[in-house]
């Protein structure tokens, strides 16, 4: 999982995180257990009225523990803190780093293109073509062009005669005996009409034959730049995306369109949360409030493990809103999107986190309230009545925490998404007819259901480690909230977090390789996202060691939130500048364009939705189809179909171990 590129680099960069998070968590669980040991949390009242009956020697003894105890938790997240930070910045240096040695083994064919941009909207294939060859010494391939078909009724057209000319291609590789099928004349026409009009949308794949051959070409490129007609200027970008993860039905959306797309949908998702939110949340506040009123403790019992359980369960469902949005908002590379994705869900998490640790705050303040015929306390005796309020928020805490918040959540997850895959499960037996709100039939009774409508309703479930990413982050930052708090079970918790990760990682490991529908992740986006948001759980170790020494000196109650914002913005910078000096790019591609090609099962014009149609209503004996994770045996020339009837790959290049592997997970996950 950390060198076989079975589903892109970035799976691979997912798999380093796991491990890095654990052996983290390992380490701060052994600090928390030394200072546990060697500094234990002195002994605190049960009540008040323990509290009002200590002497004043018993009061000296234990607050003088008490200051030990401060002391020492101060230091000891000082140096998690320290640890955490250093080795944050590193690590993210070492990903990049590892995703240049992957992208140094592996051809691919976001090696072998380059992003043209400027053309105007009436420009065509064939001039574009002359236009990039007469740059220098060297051509181009062919180019893919990005068409502009982003506006209604148009998508959906684009997808239904996808969906024809892919069963008609599989029919026609099925029936050998029987005879060829092609595409019946009306579709061809209609192909005609859809096609010919499109505009360009500006962008443009020049695709070579090498890596080498893109390297020289660009360089020419470099040295004498021109205007297309003499009057558009034109730019070229690195390509850092496989073409199968673009979503080319979005490069039609102007960059202004994405940013007001953007707006609504994150007003949109954060209404929507908010709203499913408050149908969870306002019960959860009503119960514990009156439960800890009436019985005057804050000790969890099976209701209130259970609706714990139950907001854990309503991030799932907000997750999947922000996933909703984001396909809305116009990103052309998934990347992007799977970053809205992964920073959506933290905030939401984030927010879920500090509800839960307000409410458990109120209701010990509730429950610590002082009863009638409790005598004034000493100031010496108000310490010690703090601190018992601490310790019973942090057993509190605890009780919040484990098992409902970090453990069952995310086992139950696997086991849904994965396991039971409970989308299929619903698309296959549920129907909700609440028509005009919202309105579908379960495929079982559907009379009209195509062979493609089909398929898709009864995929496995996607690999998504951006919301694995946004777990990472989130389960750390709420399981170190009891880190401000005087509890014996801080290093239990940082145990149980050093445990979810090596759990996580064999969960994971299994049902991604033979369980879930594979996707890519070709770039290092996503990573170095998560990797800047490491910062959070940097910054709440920060926020408590200066908490413990607010307490300790005496300093002011600001101290931790400006320590946790300090903590952040020195993190940024430091991870920033150190990134800059690590680069991802790498030039040293052997294999050339056909080879990859059959390898992979995919390039630049088989991927571009507009350019298969186009195909197929100039020849209806095409044999091109879009190309589909899951589907590679319709695509002409793949080798690994050779592989699967039993026959050796011929000139296989140096990543033929990465793709056998592939293959062999892309058949799990199909059967």
């Amino acid at each position: 999982m950390h060198q076989q590129t079975v589903a892109g680099p970035g799976l691979c960069l997912y798999y380093n995180s796991l491990v890095f998070c654990g052996c983290m968590m390992l380490v701060a669980a052994g600090v928390s257990l030394w200072t546990h040991v060697y500094r234990p949390l002195p002994s605190s009242p049960a009540d008040l009225n323990e509290c009002a009956a200590a002497g004043e020697a018993e009061v000296k003894t234990v607050l003088i523990h008490l200051r030990i105890y401060q002391n020492a938790r101060m230091w000891s997240l000082l140096f998690i803190w320290a640890l955490f930070f250093v080795c944050g910045v590193l690590f993210g240096c070492f990903q990049r780093a590892w995703y240049a040695r992957l992208d140094s083994r592996t051809d691919s064919m976001s090696d072998l293109a380059t992003r043209v941009m400027g053309f105007p909207g009436d420009a065509r294939e064939a001039e574009i073509e002359v236009f990039l060859n007469s740059v220098g010494g060297e051509r181009a391939k062919h180019v893919s062009v990005a068409y502009d078909y982003d506006y209604e009724g148009q998508k959906e057209r684009v997808e239904f005669l996808l969906s024809q000319v892919e069963e008609t291609v599989e029919r026609r590789r099925l029936s050998r005996v029987s005879g060829h099928t092609t595409i019946a004349p009306a579709l061809r026409d209609e192909m005609r009409l859809v096609t010919e009009d499109l505009k360009n949308s500006g962008n443009v794949f020049a695709v070579f034959n090498s890596e080498e051959t893109r390297v020289r070409w660009e360089a020419d490129w470099s040295r004498s730049p021109r205007l297309f007609r003499e009057q558009h200027e034109i730019n070229i970008y690195d390509v850092a995306s496989e073409p199968h993860v673009l979503i080319w039905s979005n490069f039609g959306v102007p960059t202004s369109r994405r940013w007001v797309n953007g707006f609504r949908q994150v007003a949109f998702a954060a209404f929507g949360c908010l709203s499913l939110g408050l149908l969870v949340y306002a019960p959860t506040v009503q119960y514990v409030f009156q439960r800890t009123q009436v019985f005057a403790d804050v000790g969890g019992d099976a209701v209130t493990r259970i609706l714990g359980l139950l907001v854990s369960i309503t991030n799932g469902v907000c997750y999947v809103i922000v996933d909703r949005c984001s396909q809305s908002v116009g990103f052309v590379i998934k990347g992007h999107r799977d970053i809205f994705n992964l920073i959506g869900c933290v905030i939401i998490v984030g927010v879920n986190t500090v509800y839960n640790l307000a409410i458990t705050c109120s209701a010990v303040q509730i429950a610590a309230a002082a009863p009638t015929g409790v005598q004034r306390l000493e100031s010496s005796q108000v310490e010690l009545d703090r601190m018992r309020v601490r310790e019973t928020l942090g057993d509190s805490l605890w009780e919040v925490l484990v098992p409902s918040v970090l453990v069952v959540p995310y086992v139950g997850y696997v086991l849904l998404t994965y396991v039971f895959s409970w989308p299929t499960l619903l698309a296959y037996y549920v129907s909700i007819p609440l028509w005009p709100i919202y309105q579908t039939s379960d495929i079982r009774t559907k009379q009209d259901v195509s062979v493609r409508e089909a398929e898709i309703a009864l995929e496995a479930c996607p690999m998504q480690i951006e919301f694995d990413y946004a777990s990472n982050v989130c389960v750390i930052s709420t399981g170190f909230t009891i880190l401000f708090m005087e509890s014996s079970h801080m290093h239990k918790v940082l145990g149980v977090l050093a445990g979810w990760f090596f759990l996580t990682y064999w969960q994971q490991k299994y049902c991604h390789l033979r369980l879930a529908k594979l996707v890519d992740y070709s770039t290092p986006w996503l990573d170095e996202c998560a990797t800047y948001l490491w910062g959070i759980p940097v910054s709440v170790v920060s926020a408590a060691s200066a908490r413990w020494a607010s307490l300790y000196h005496g300093l002011p109650w600001w101290c931790p939130a400006v320590a946790f914002t300090a903590s952040g913005v020195l993190y940024a910078v430091a991870l920033h500048f150190a990134l800059r000096w690590v680069s991802i790019r790498d030039d040293r591609g052997f294999a050339p364009h056909d080879q990859v090609r059959s390898l992979m099962g995919y390039d630049w014009l088989n991927t571009n939705p507009i350019a298969v149609l186009k195909a197929h209503a100039q020849d209806p004996e095409a044999a091109v189809v879009l190309y589909r994770r899951g589907k590679e045996f319709l695509q002409e020339g793949w080798q690994g179909a050779k592989a699967q009837e039993g026959g050796e790959p011929s000139e296989l290049p140096r990543n033929a171990i990465e793709m056998q592997e592939l293959l062999k997970n892309t058949n799990c996950a199909m059967e």
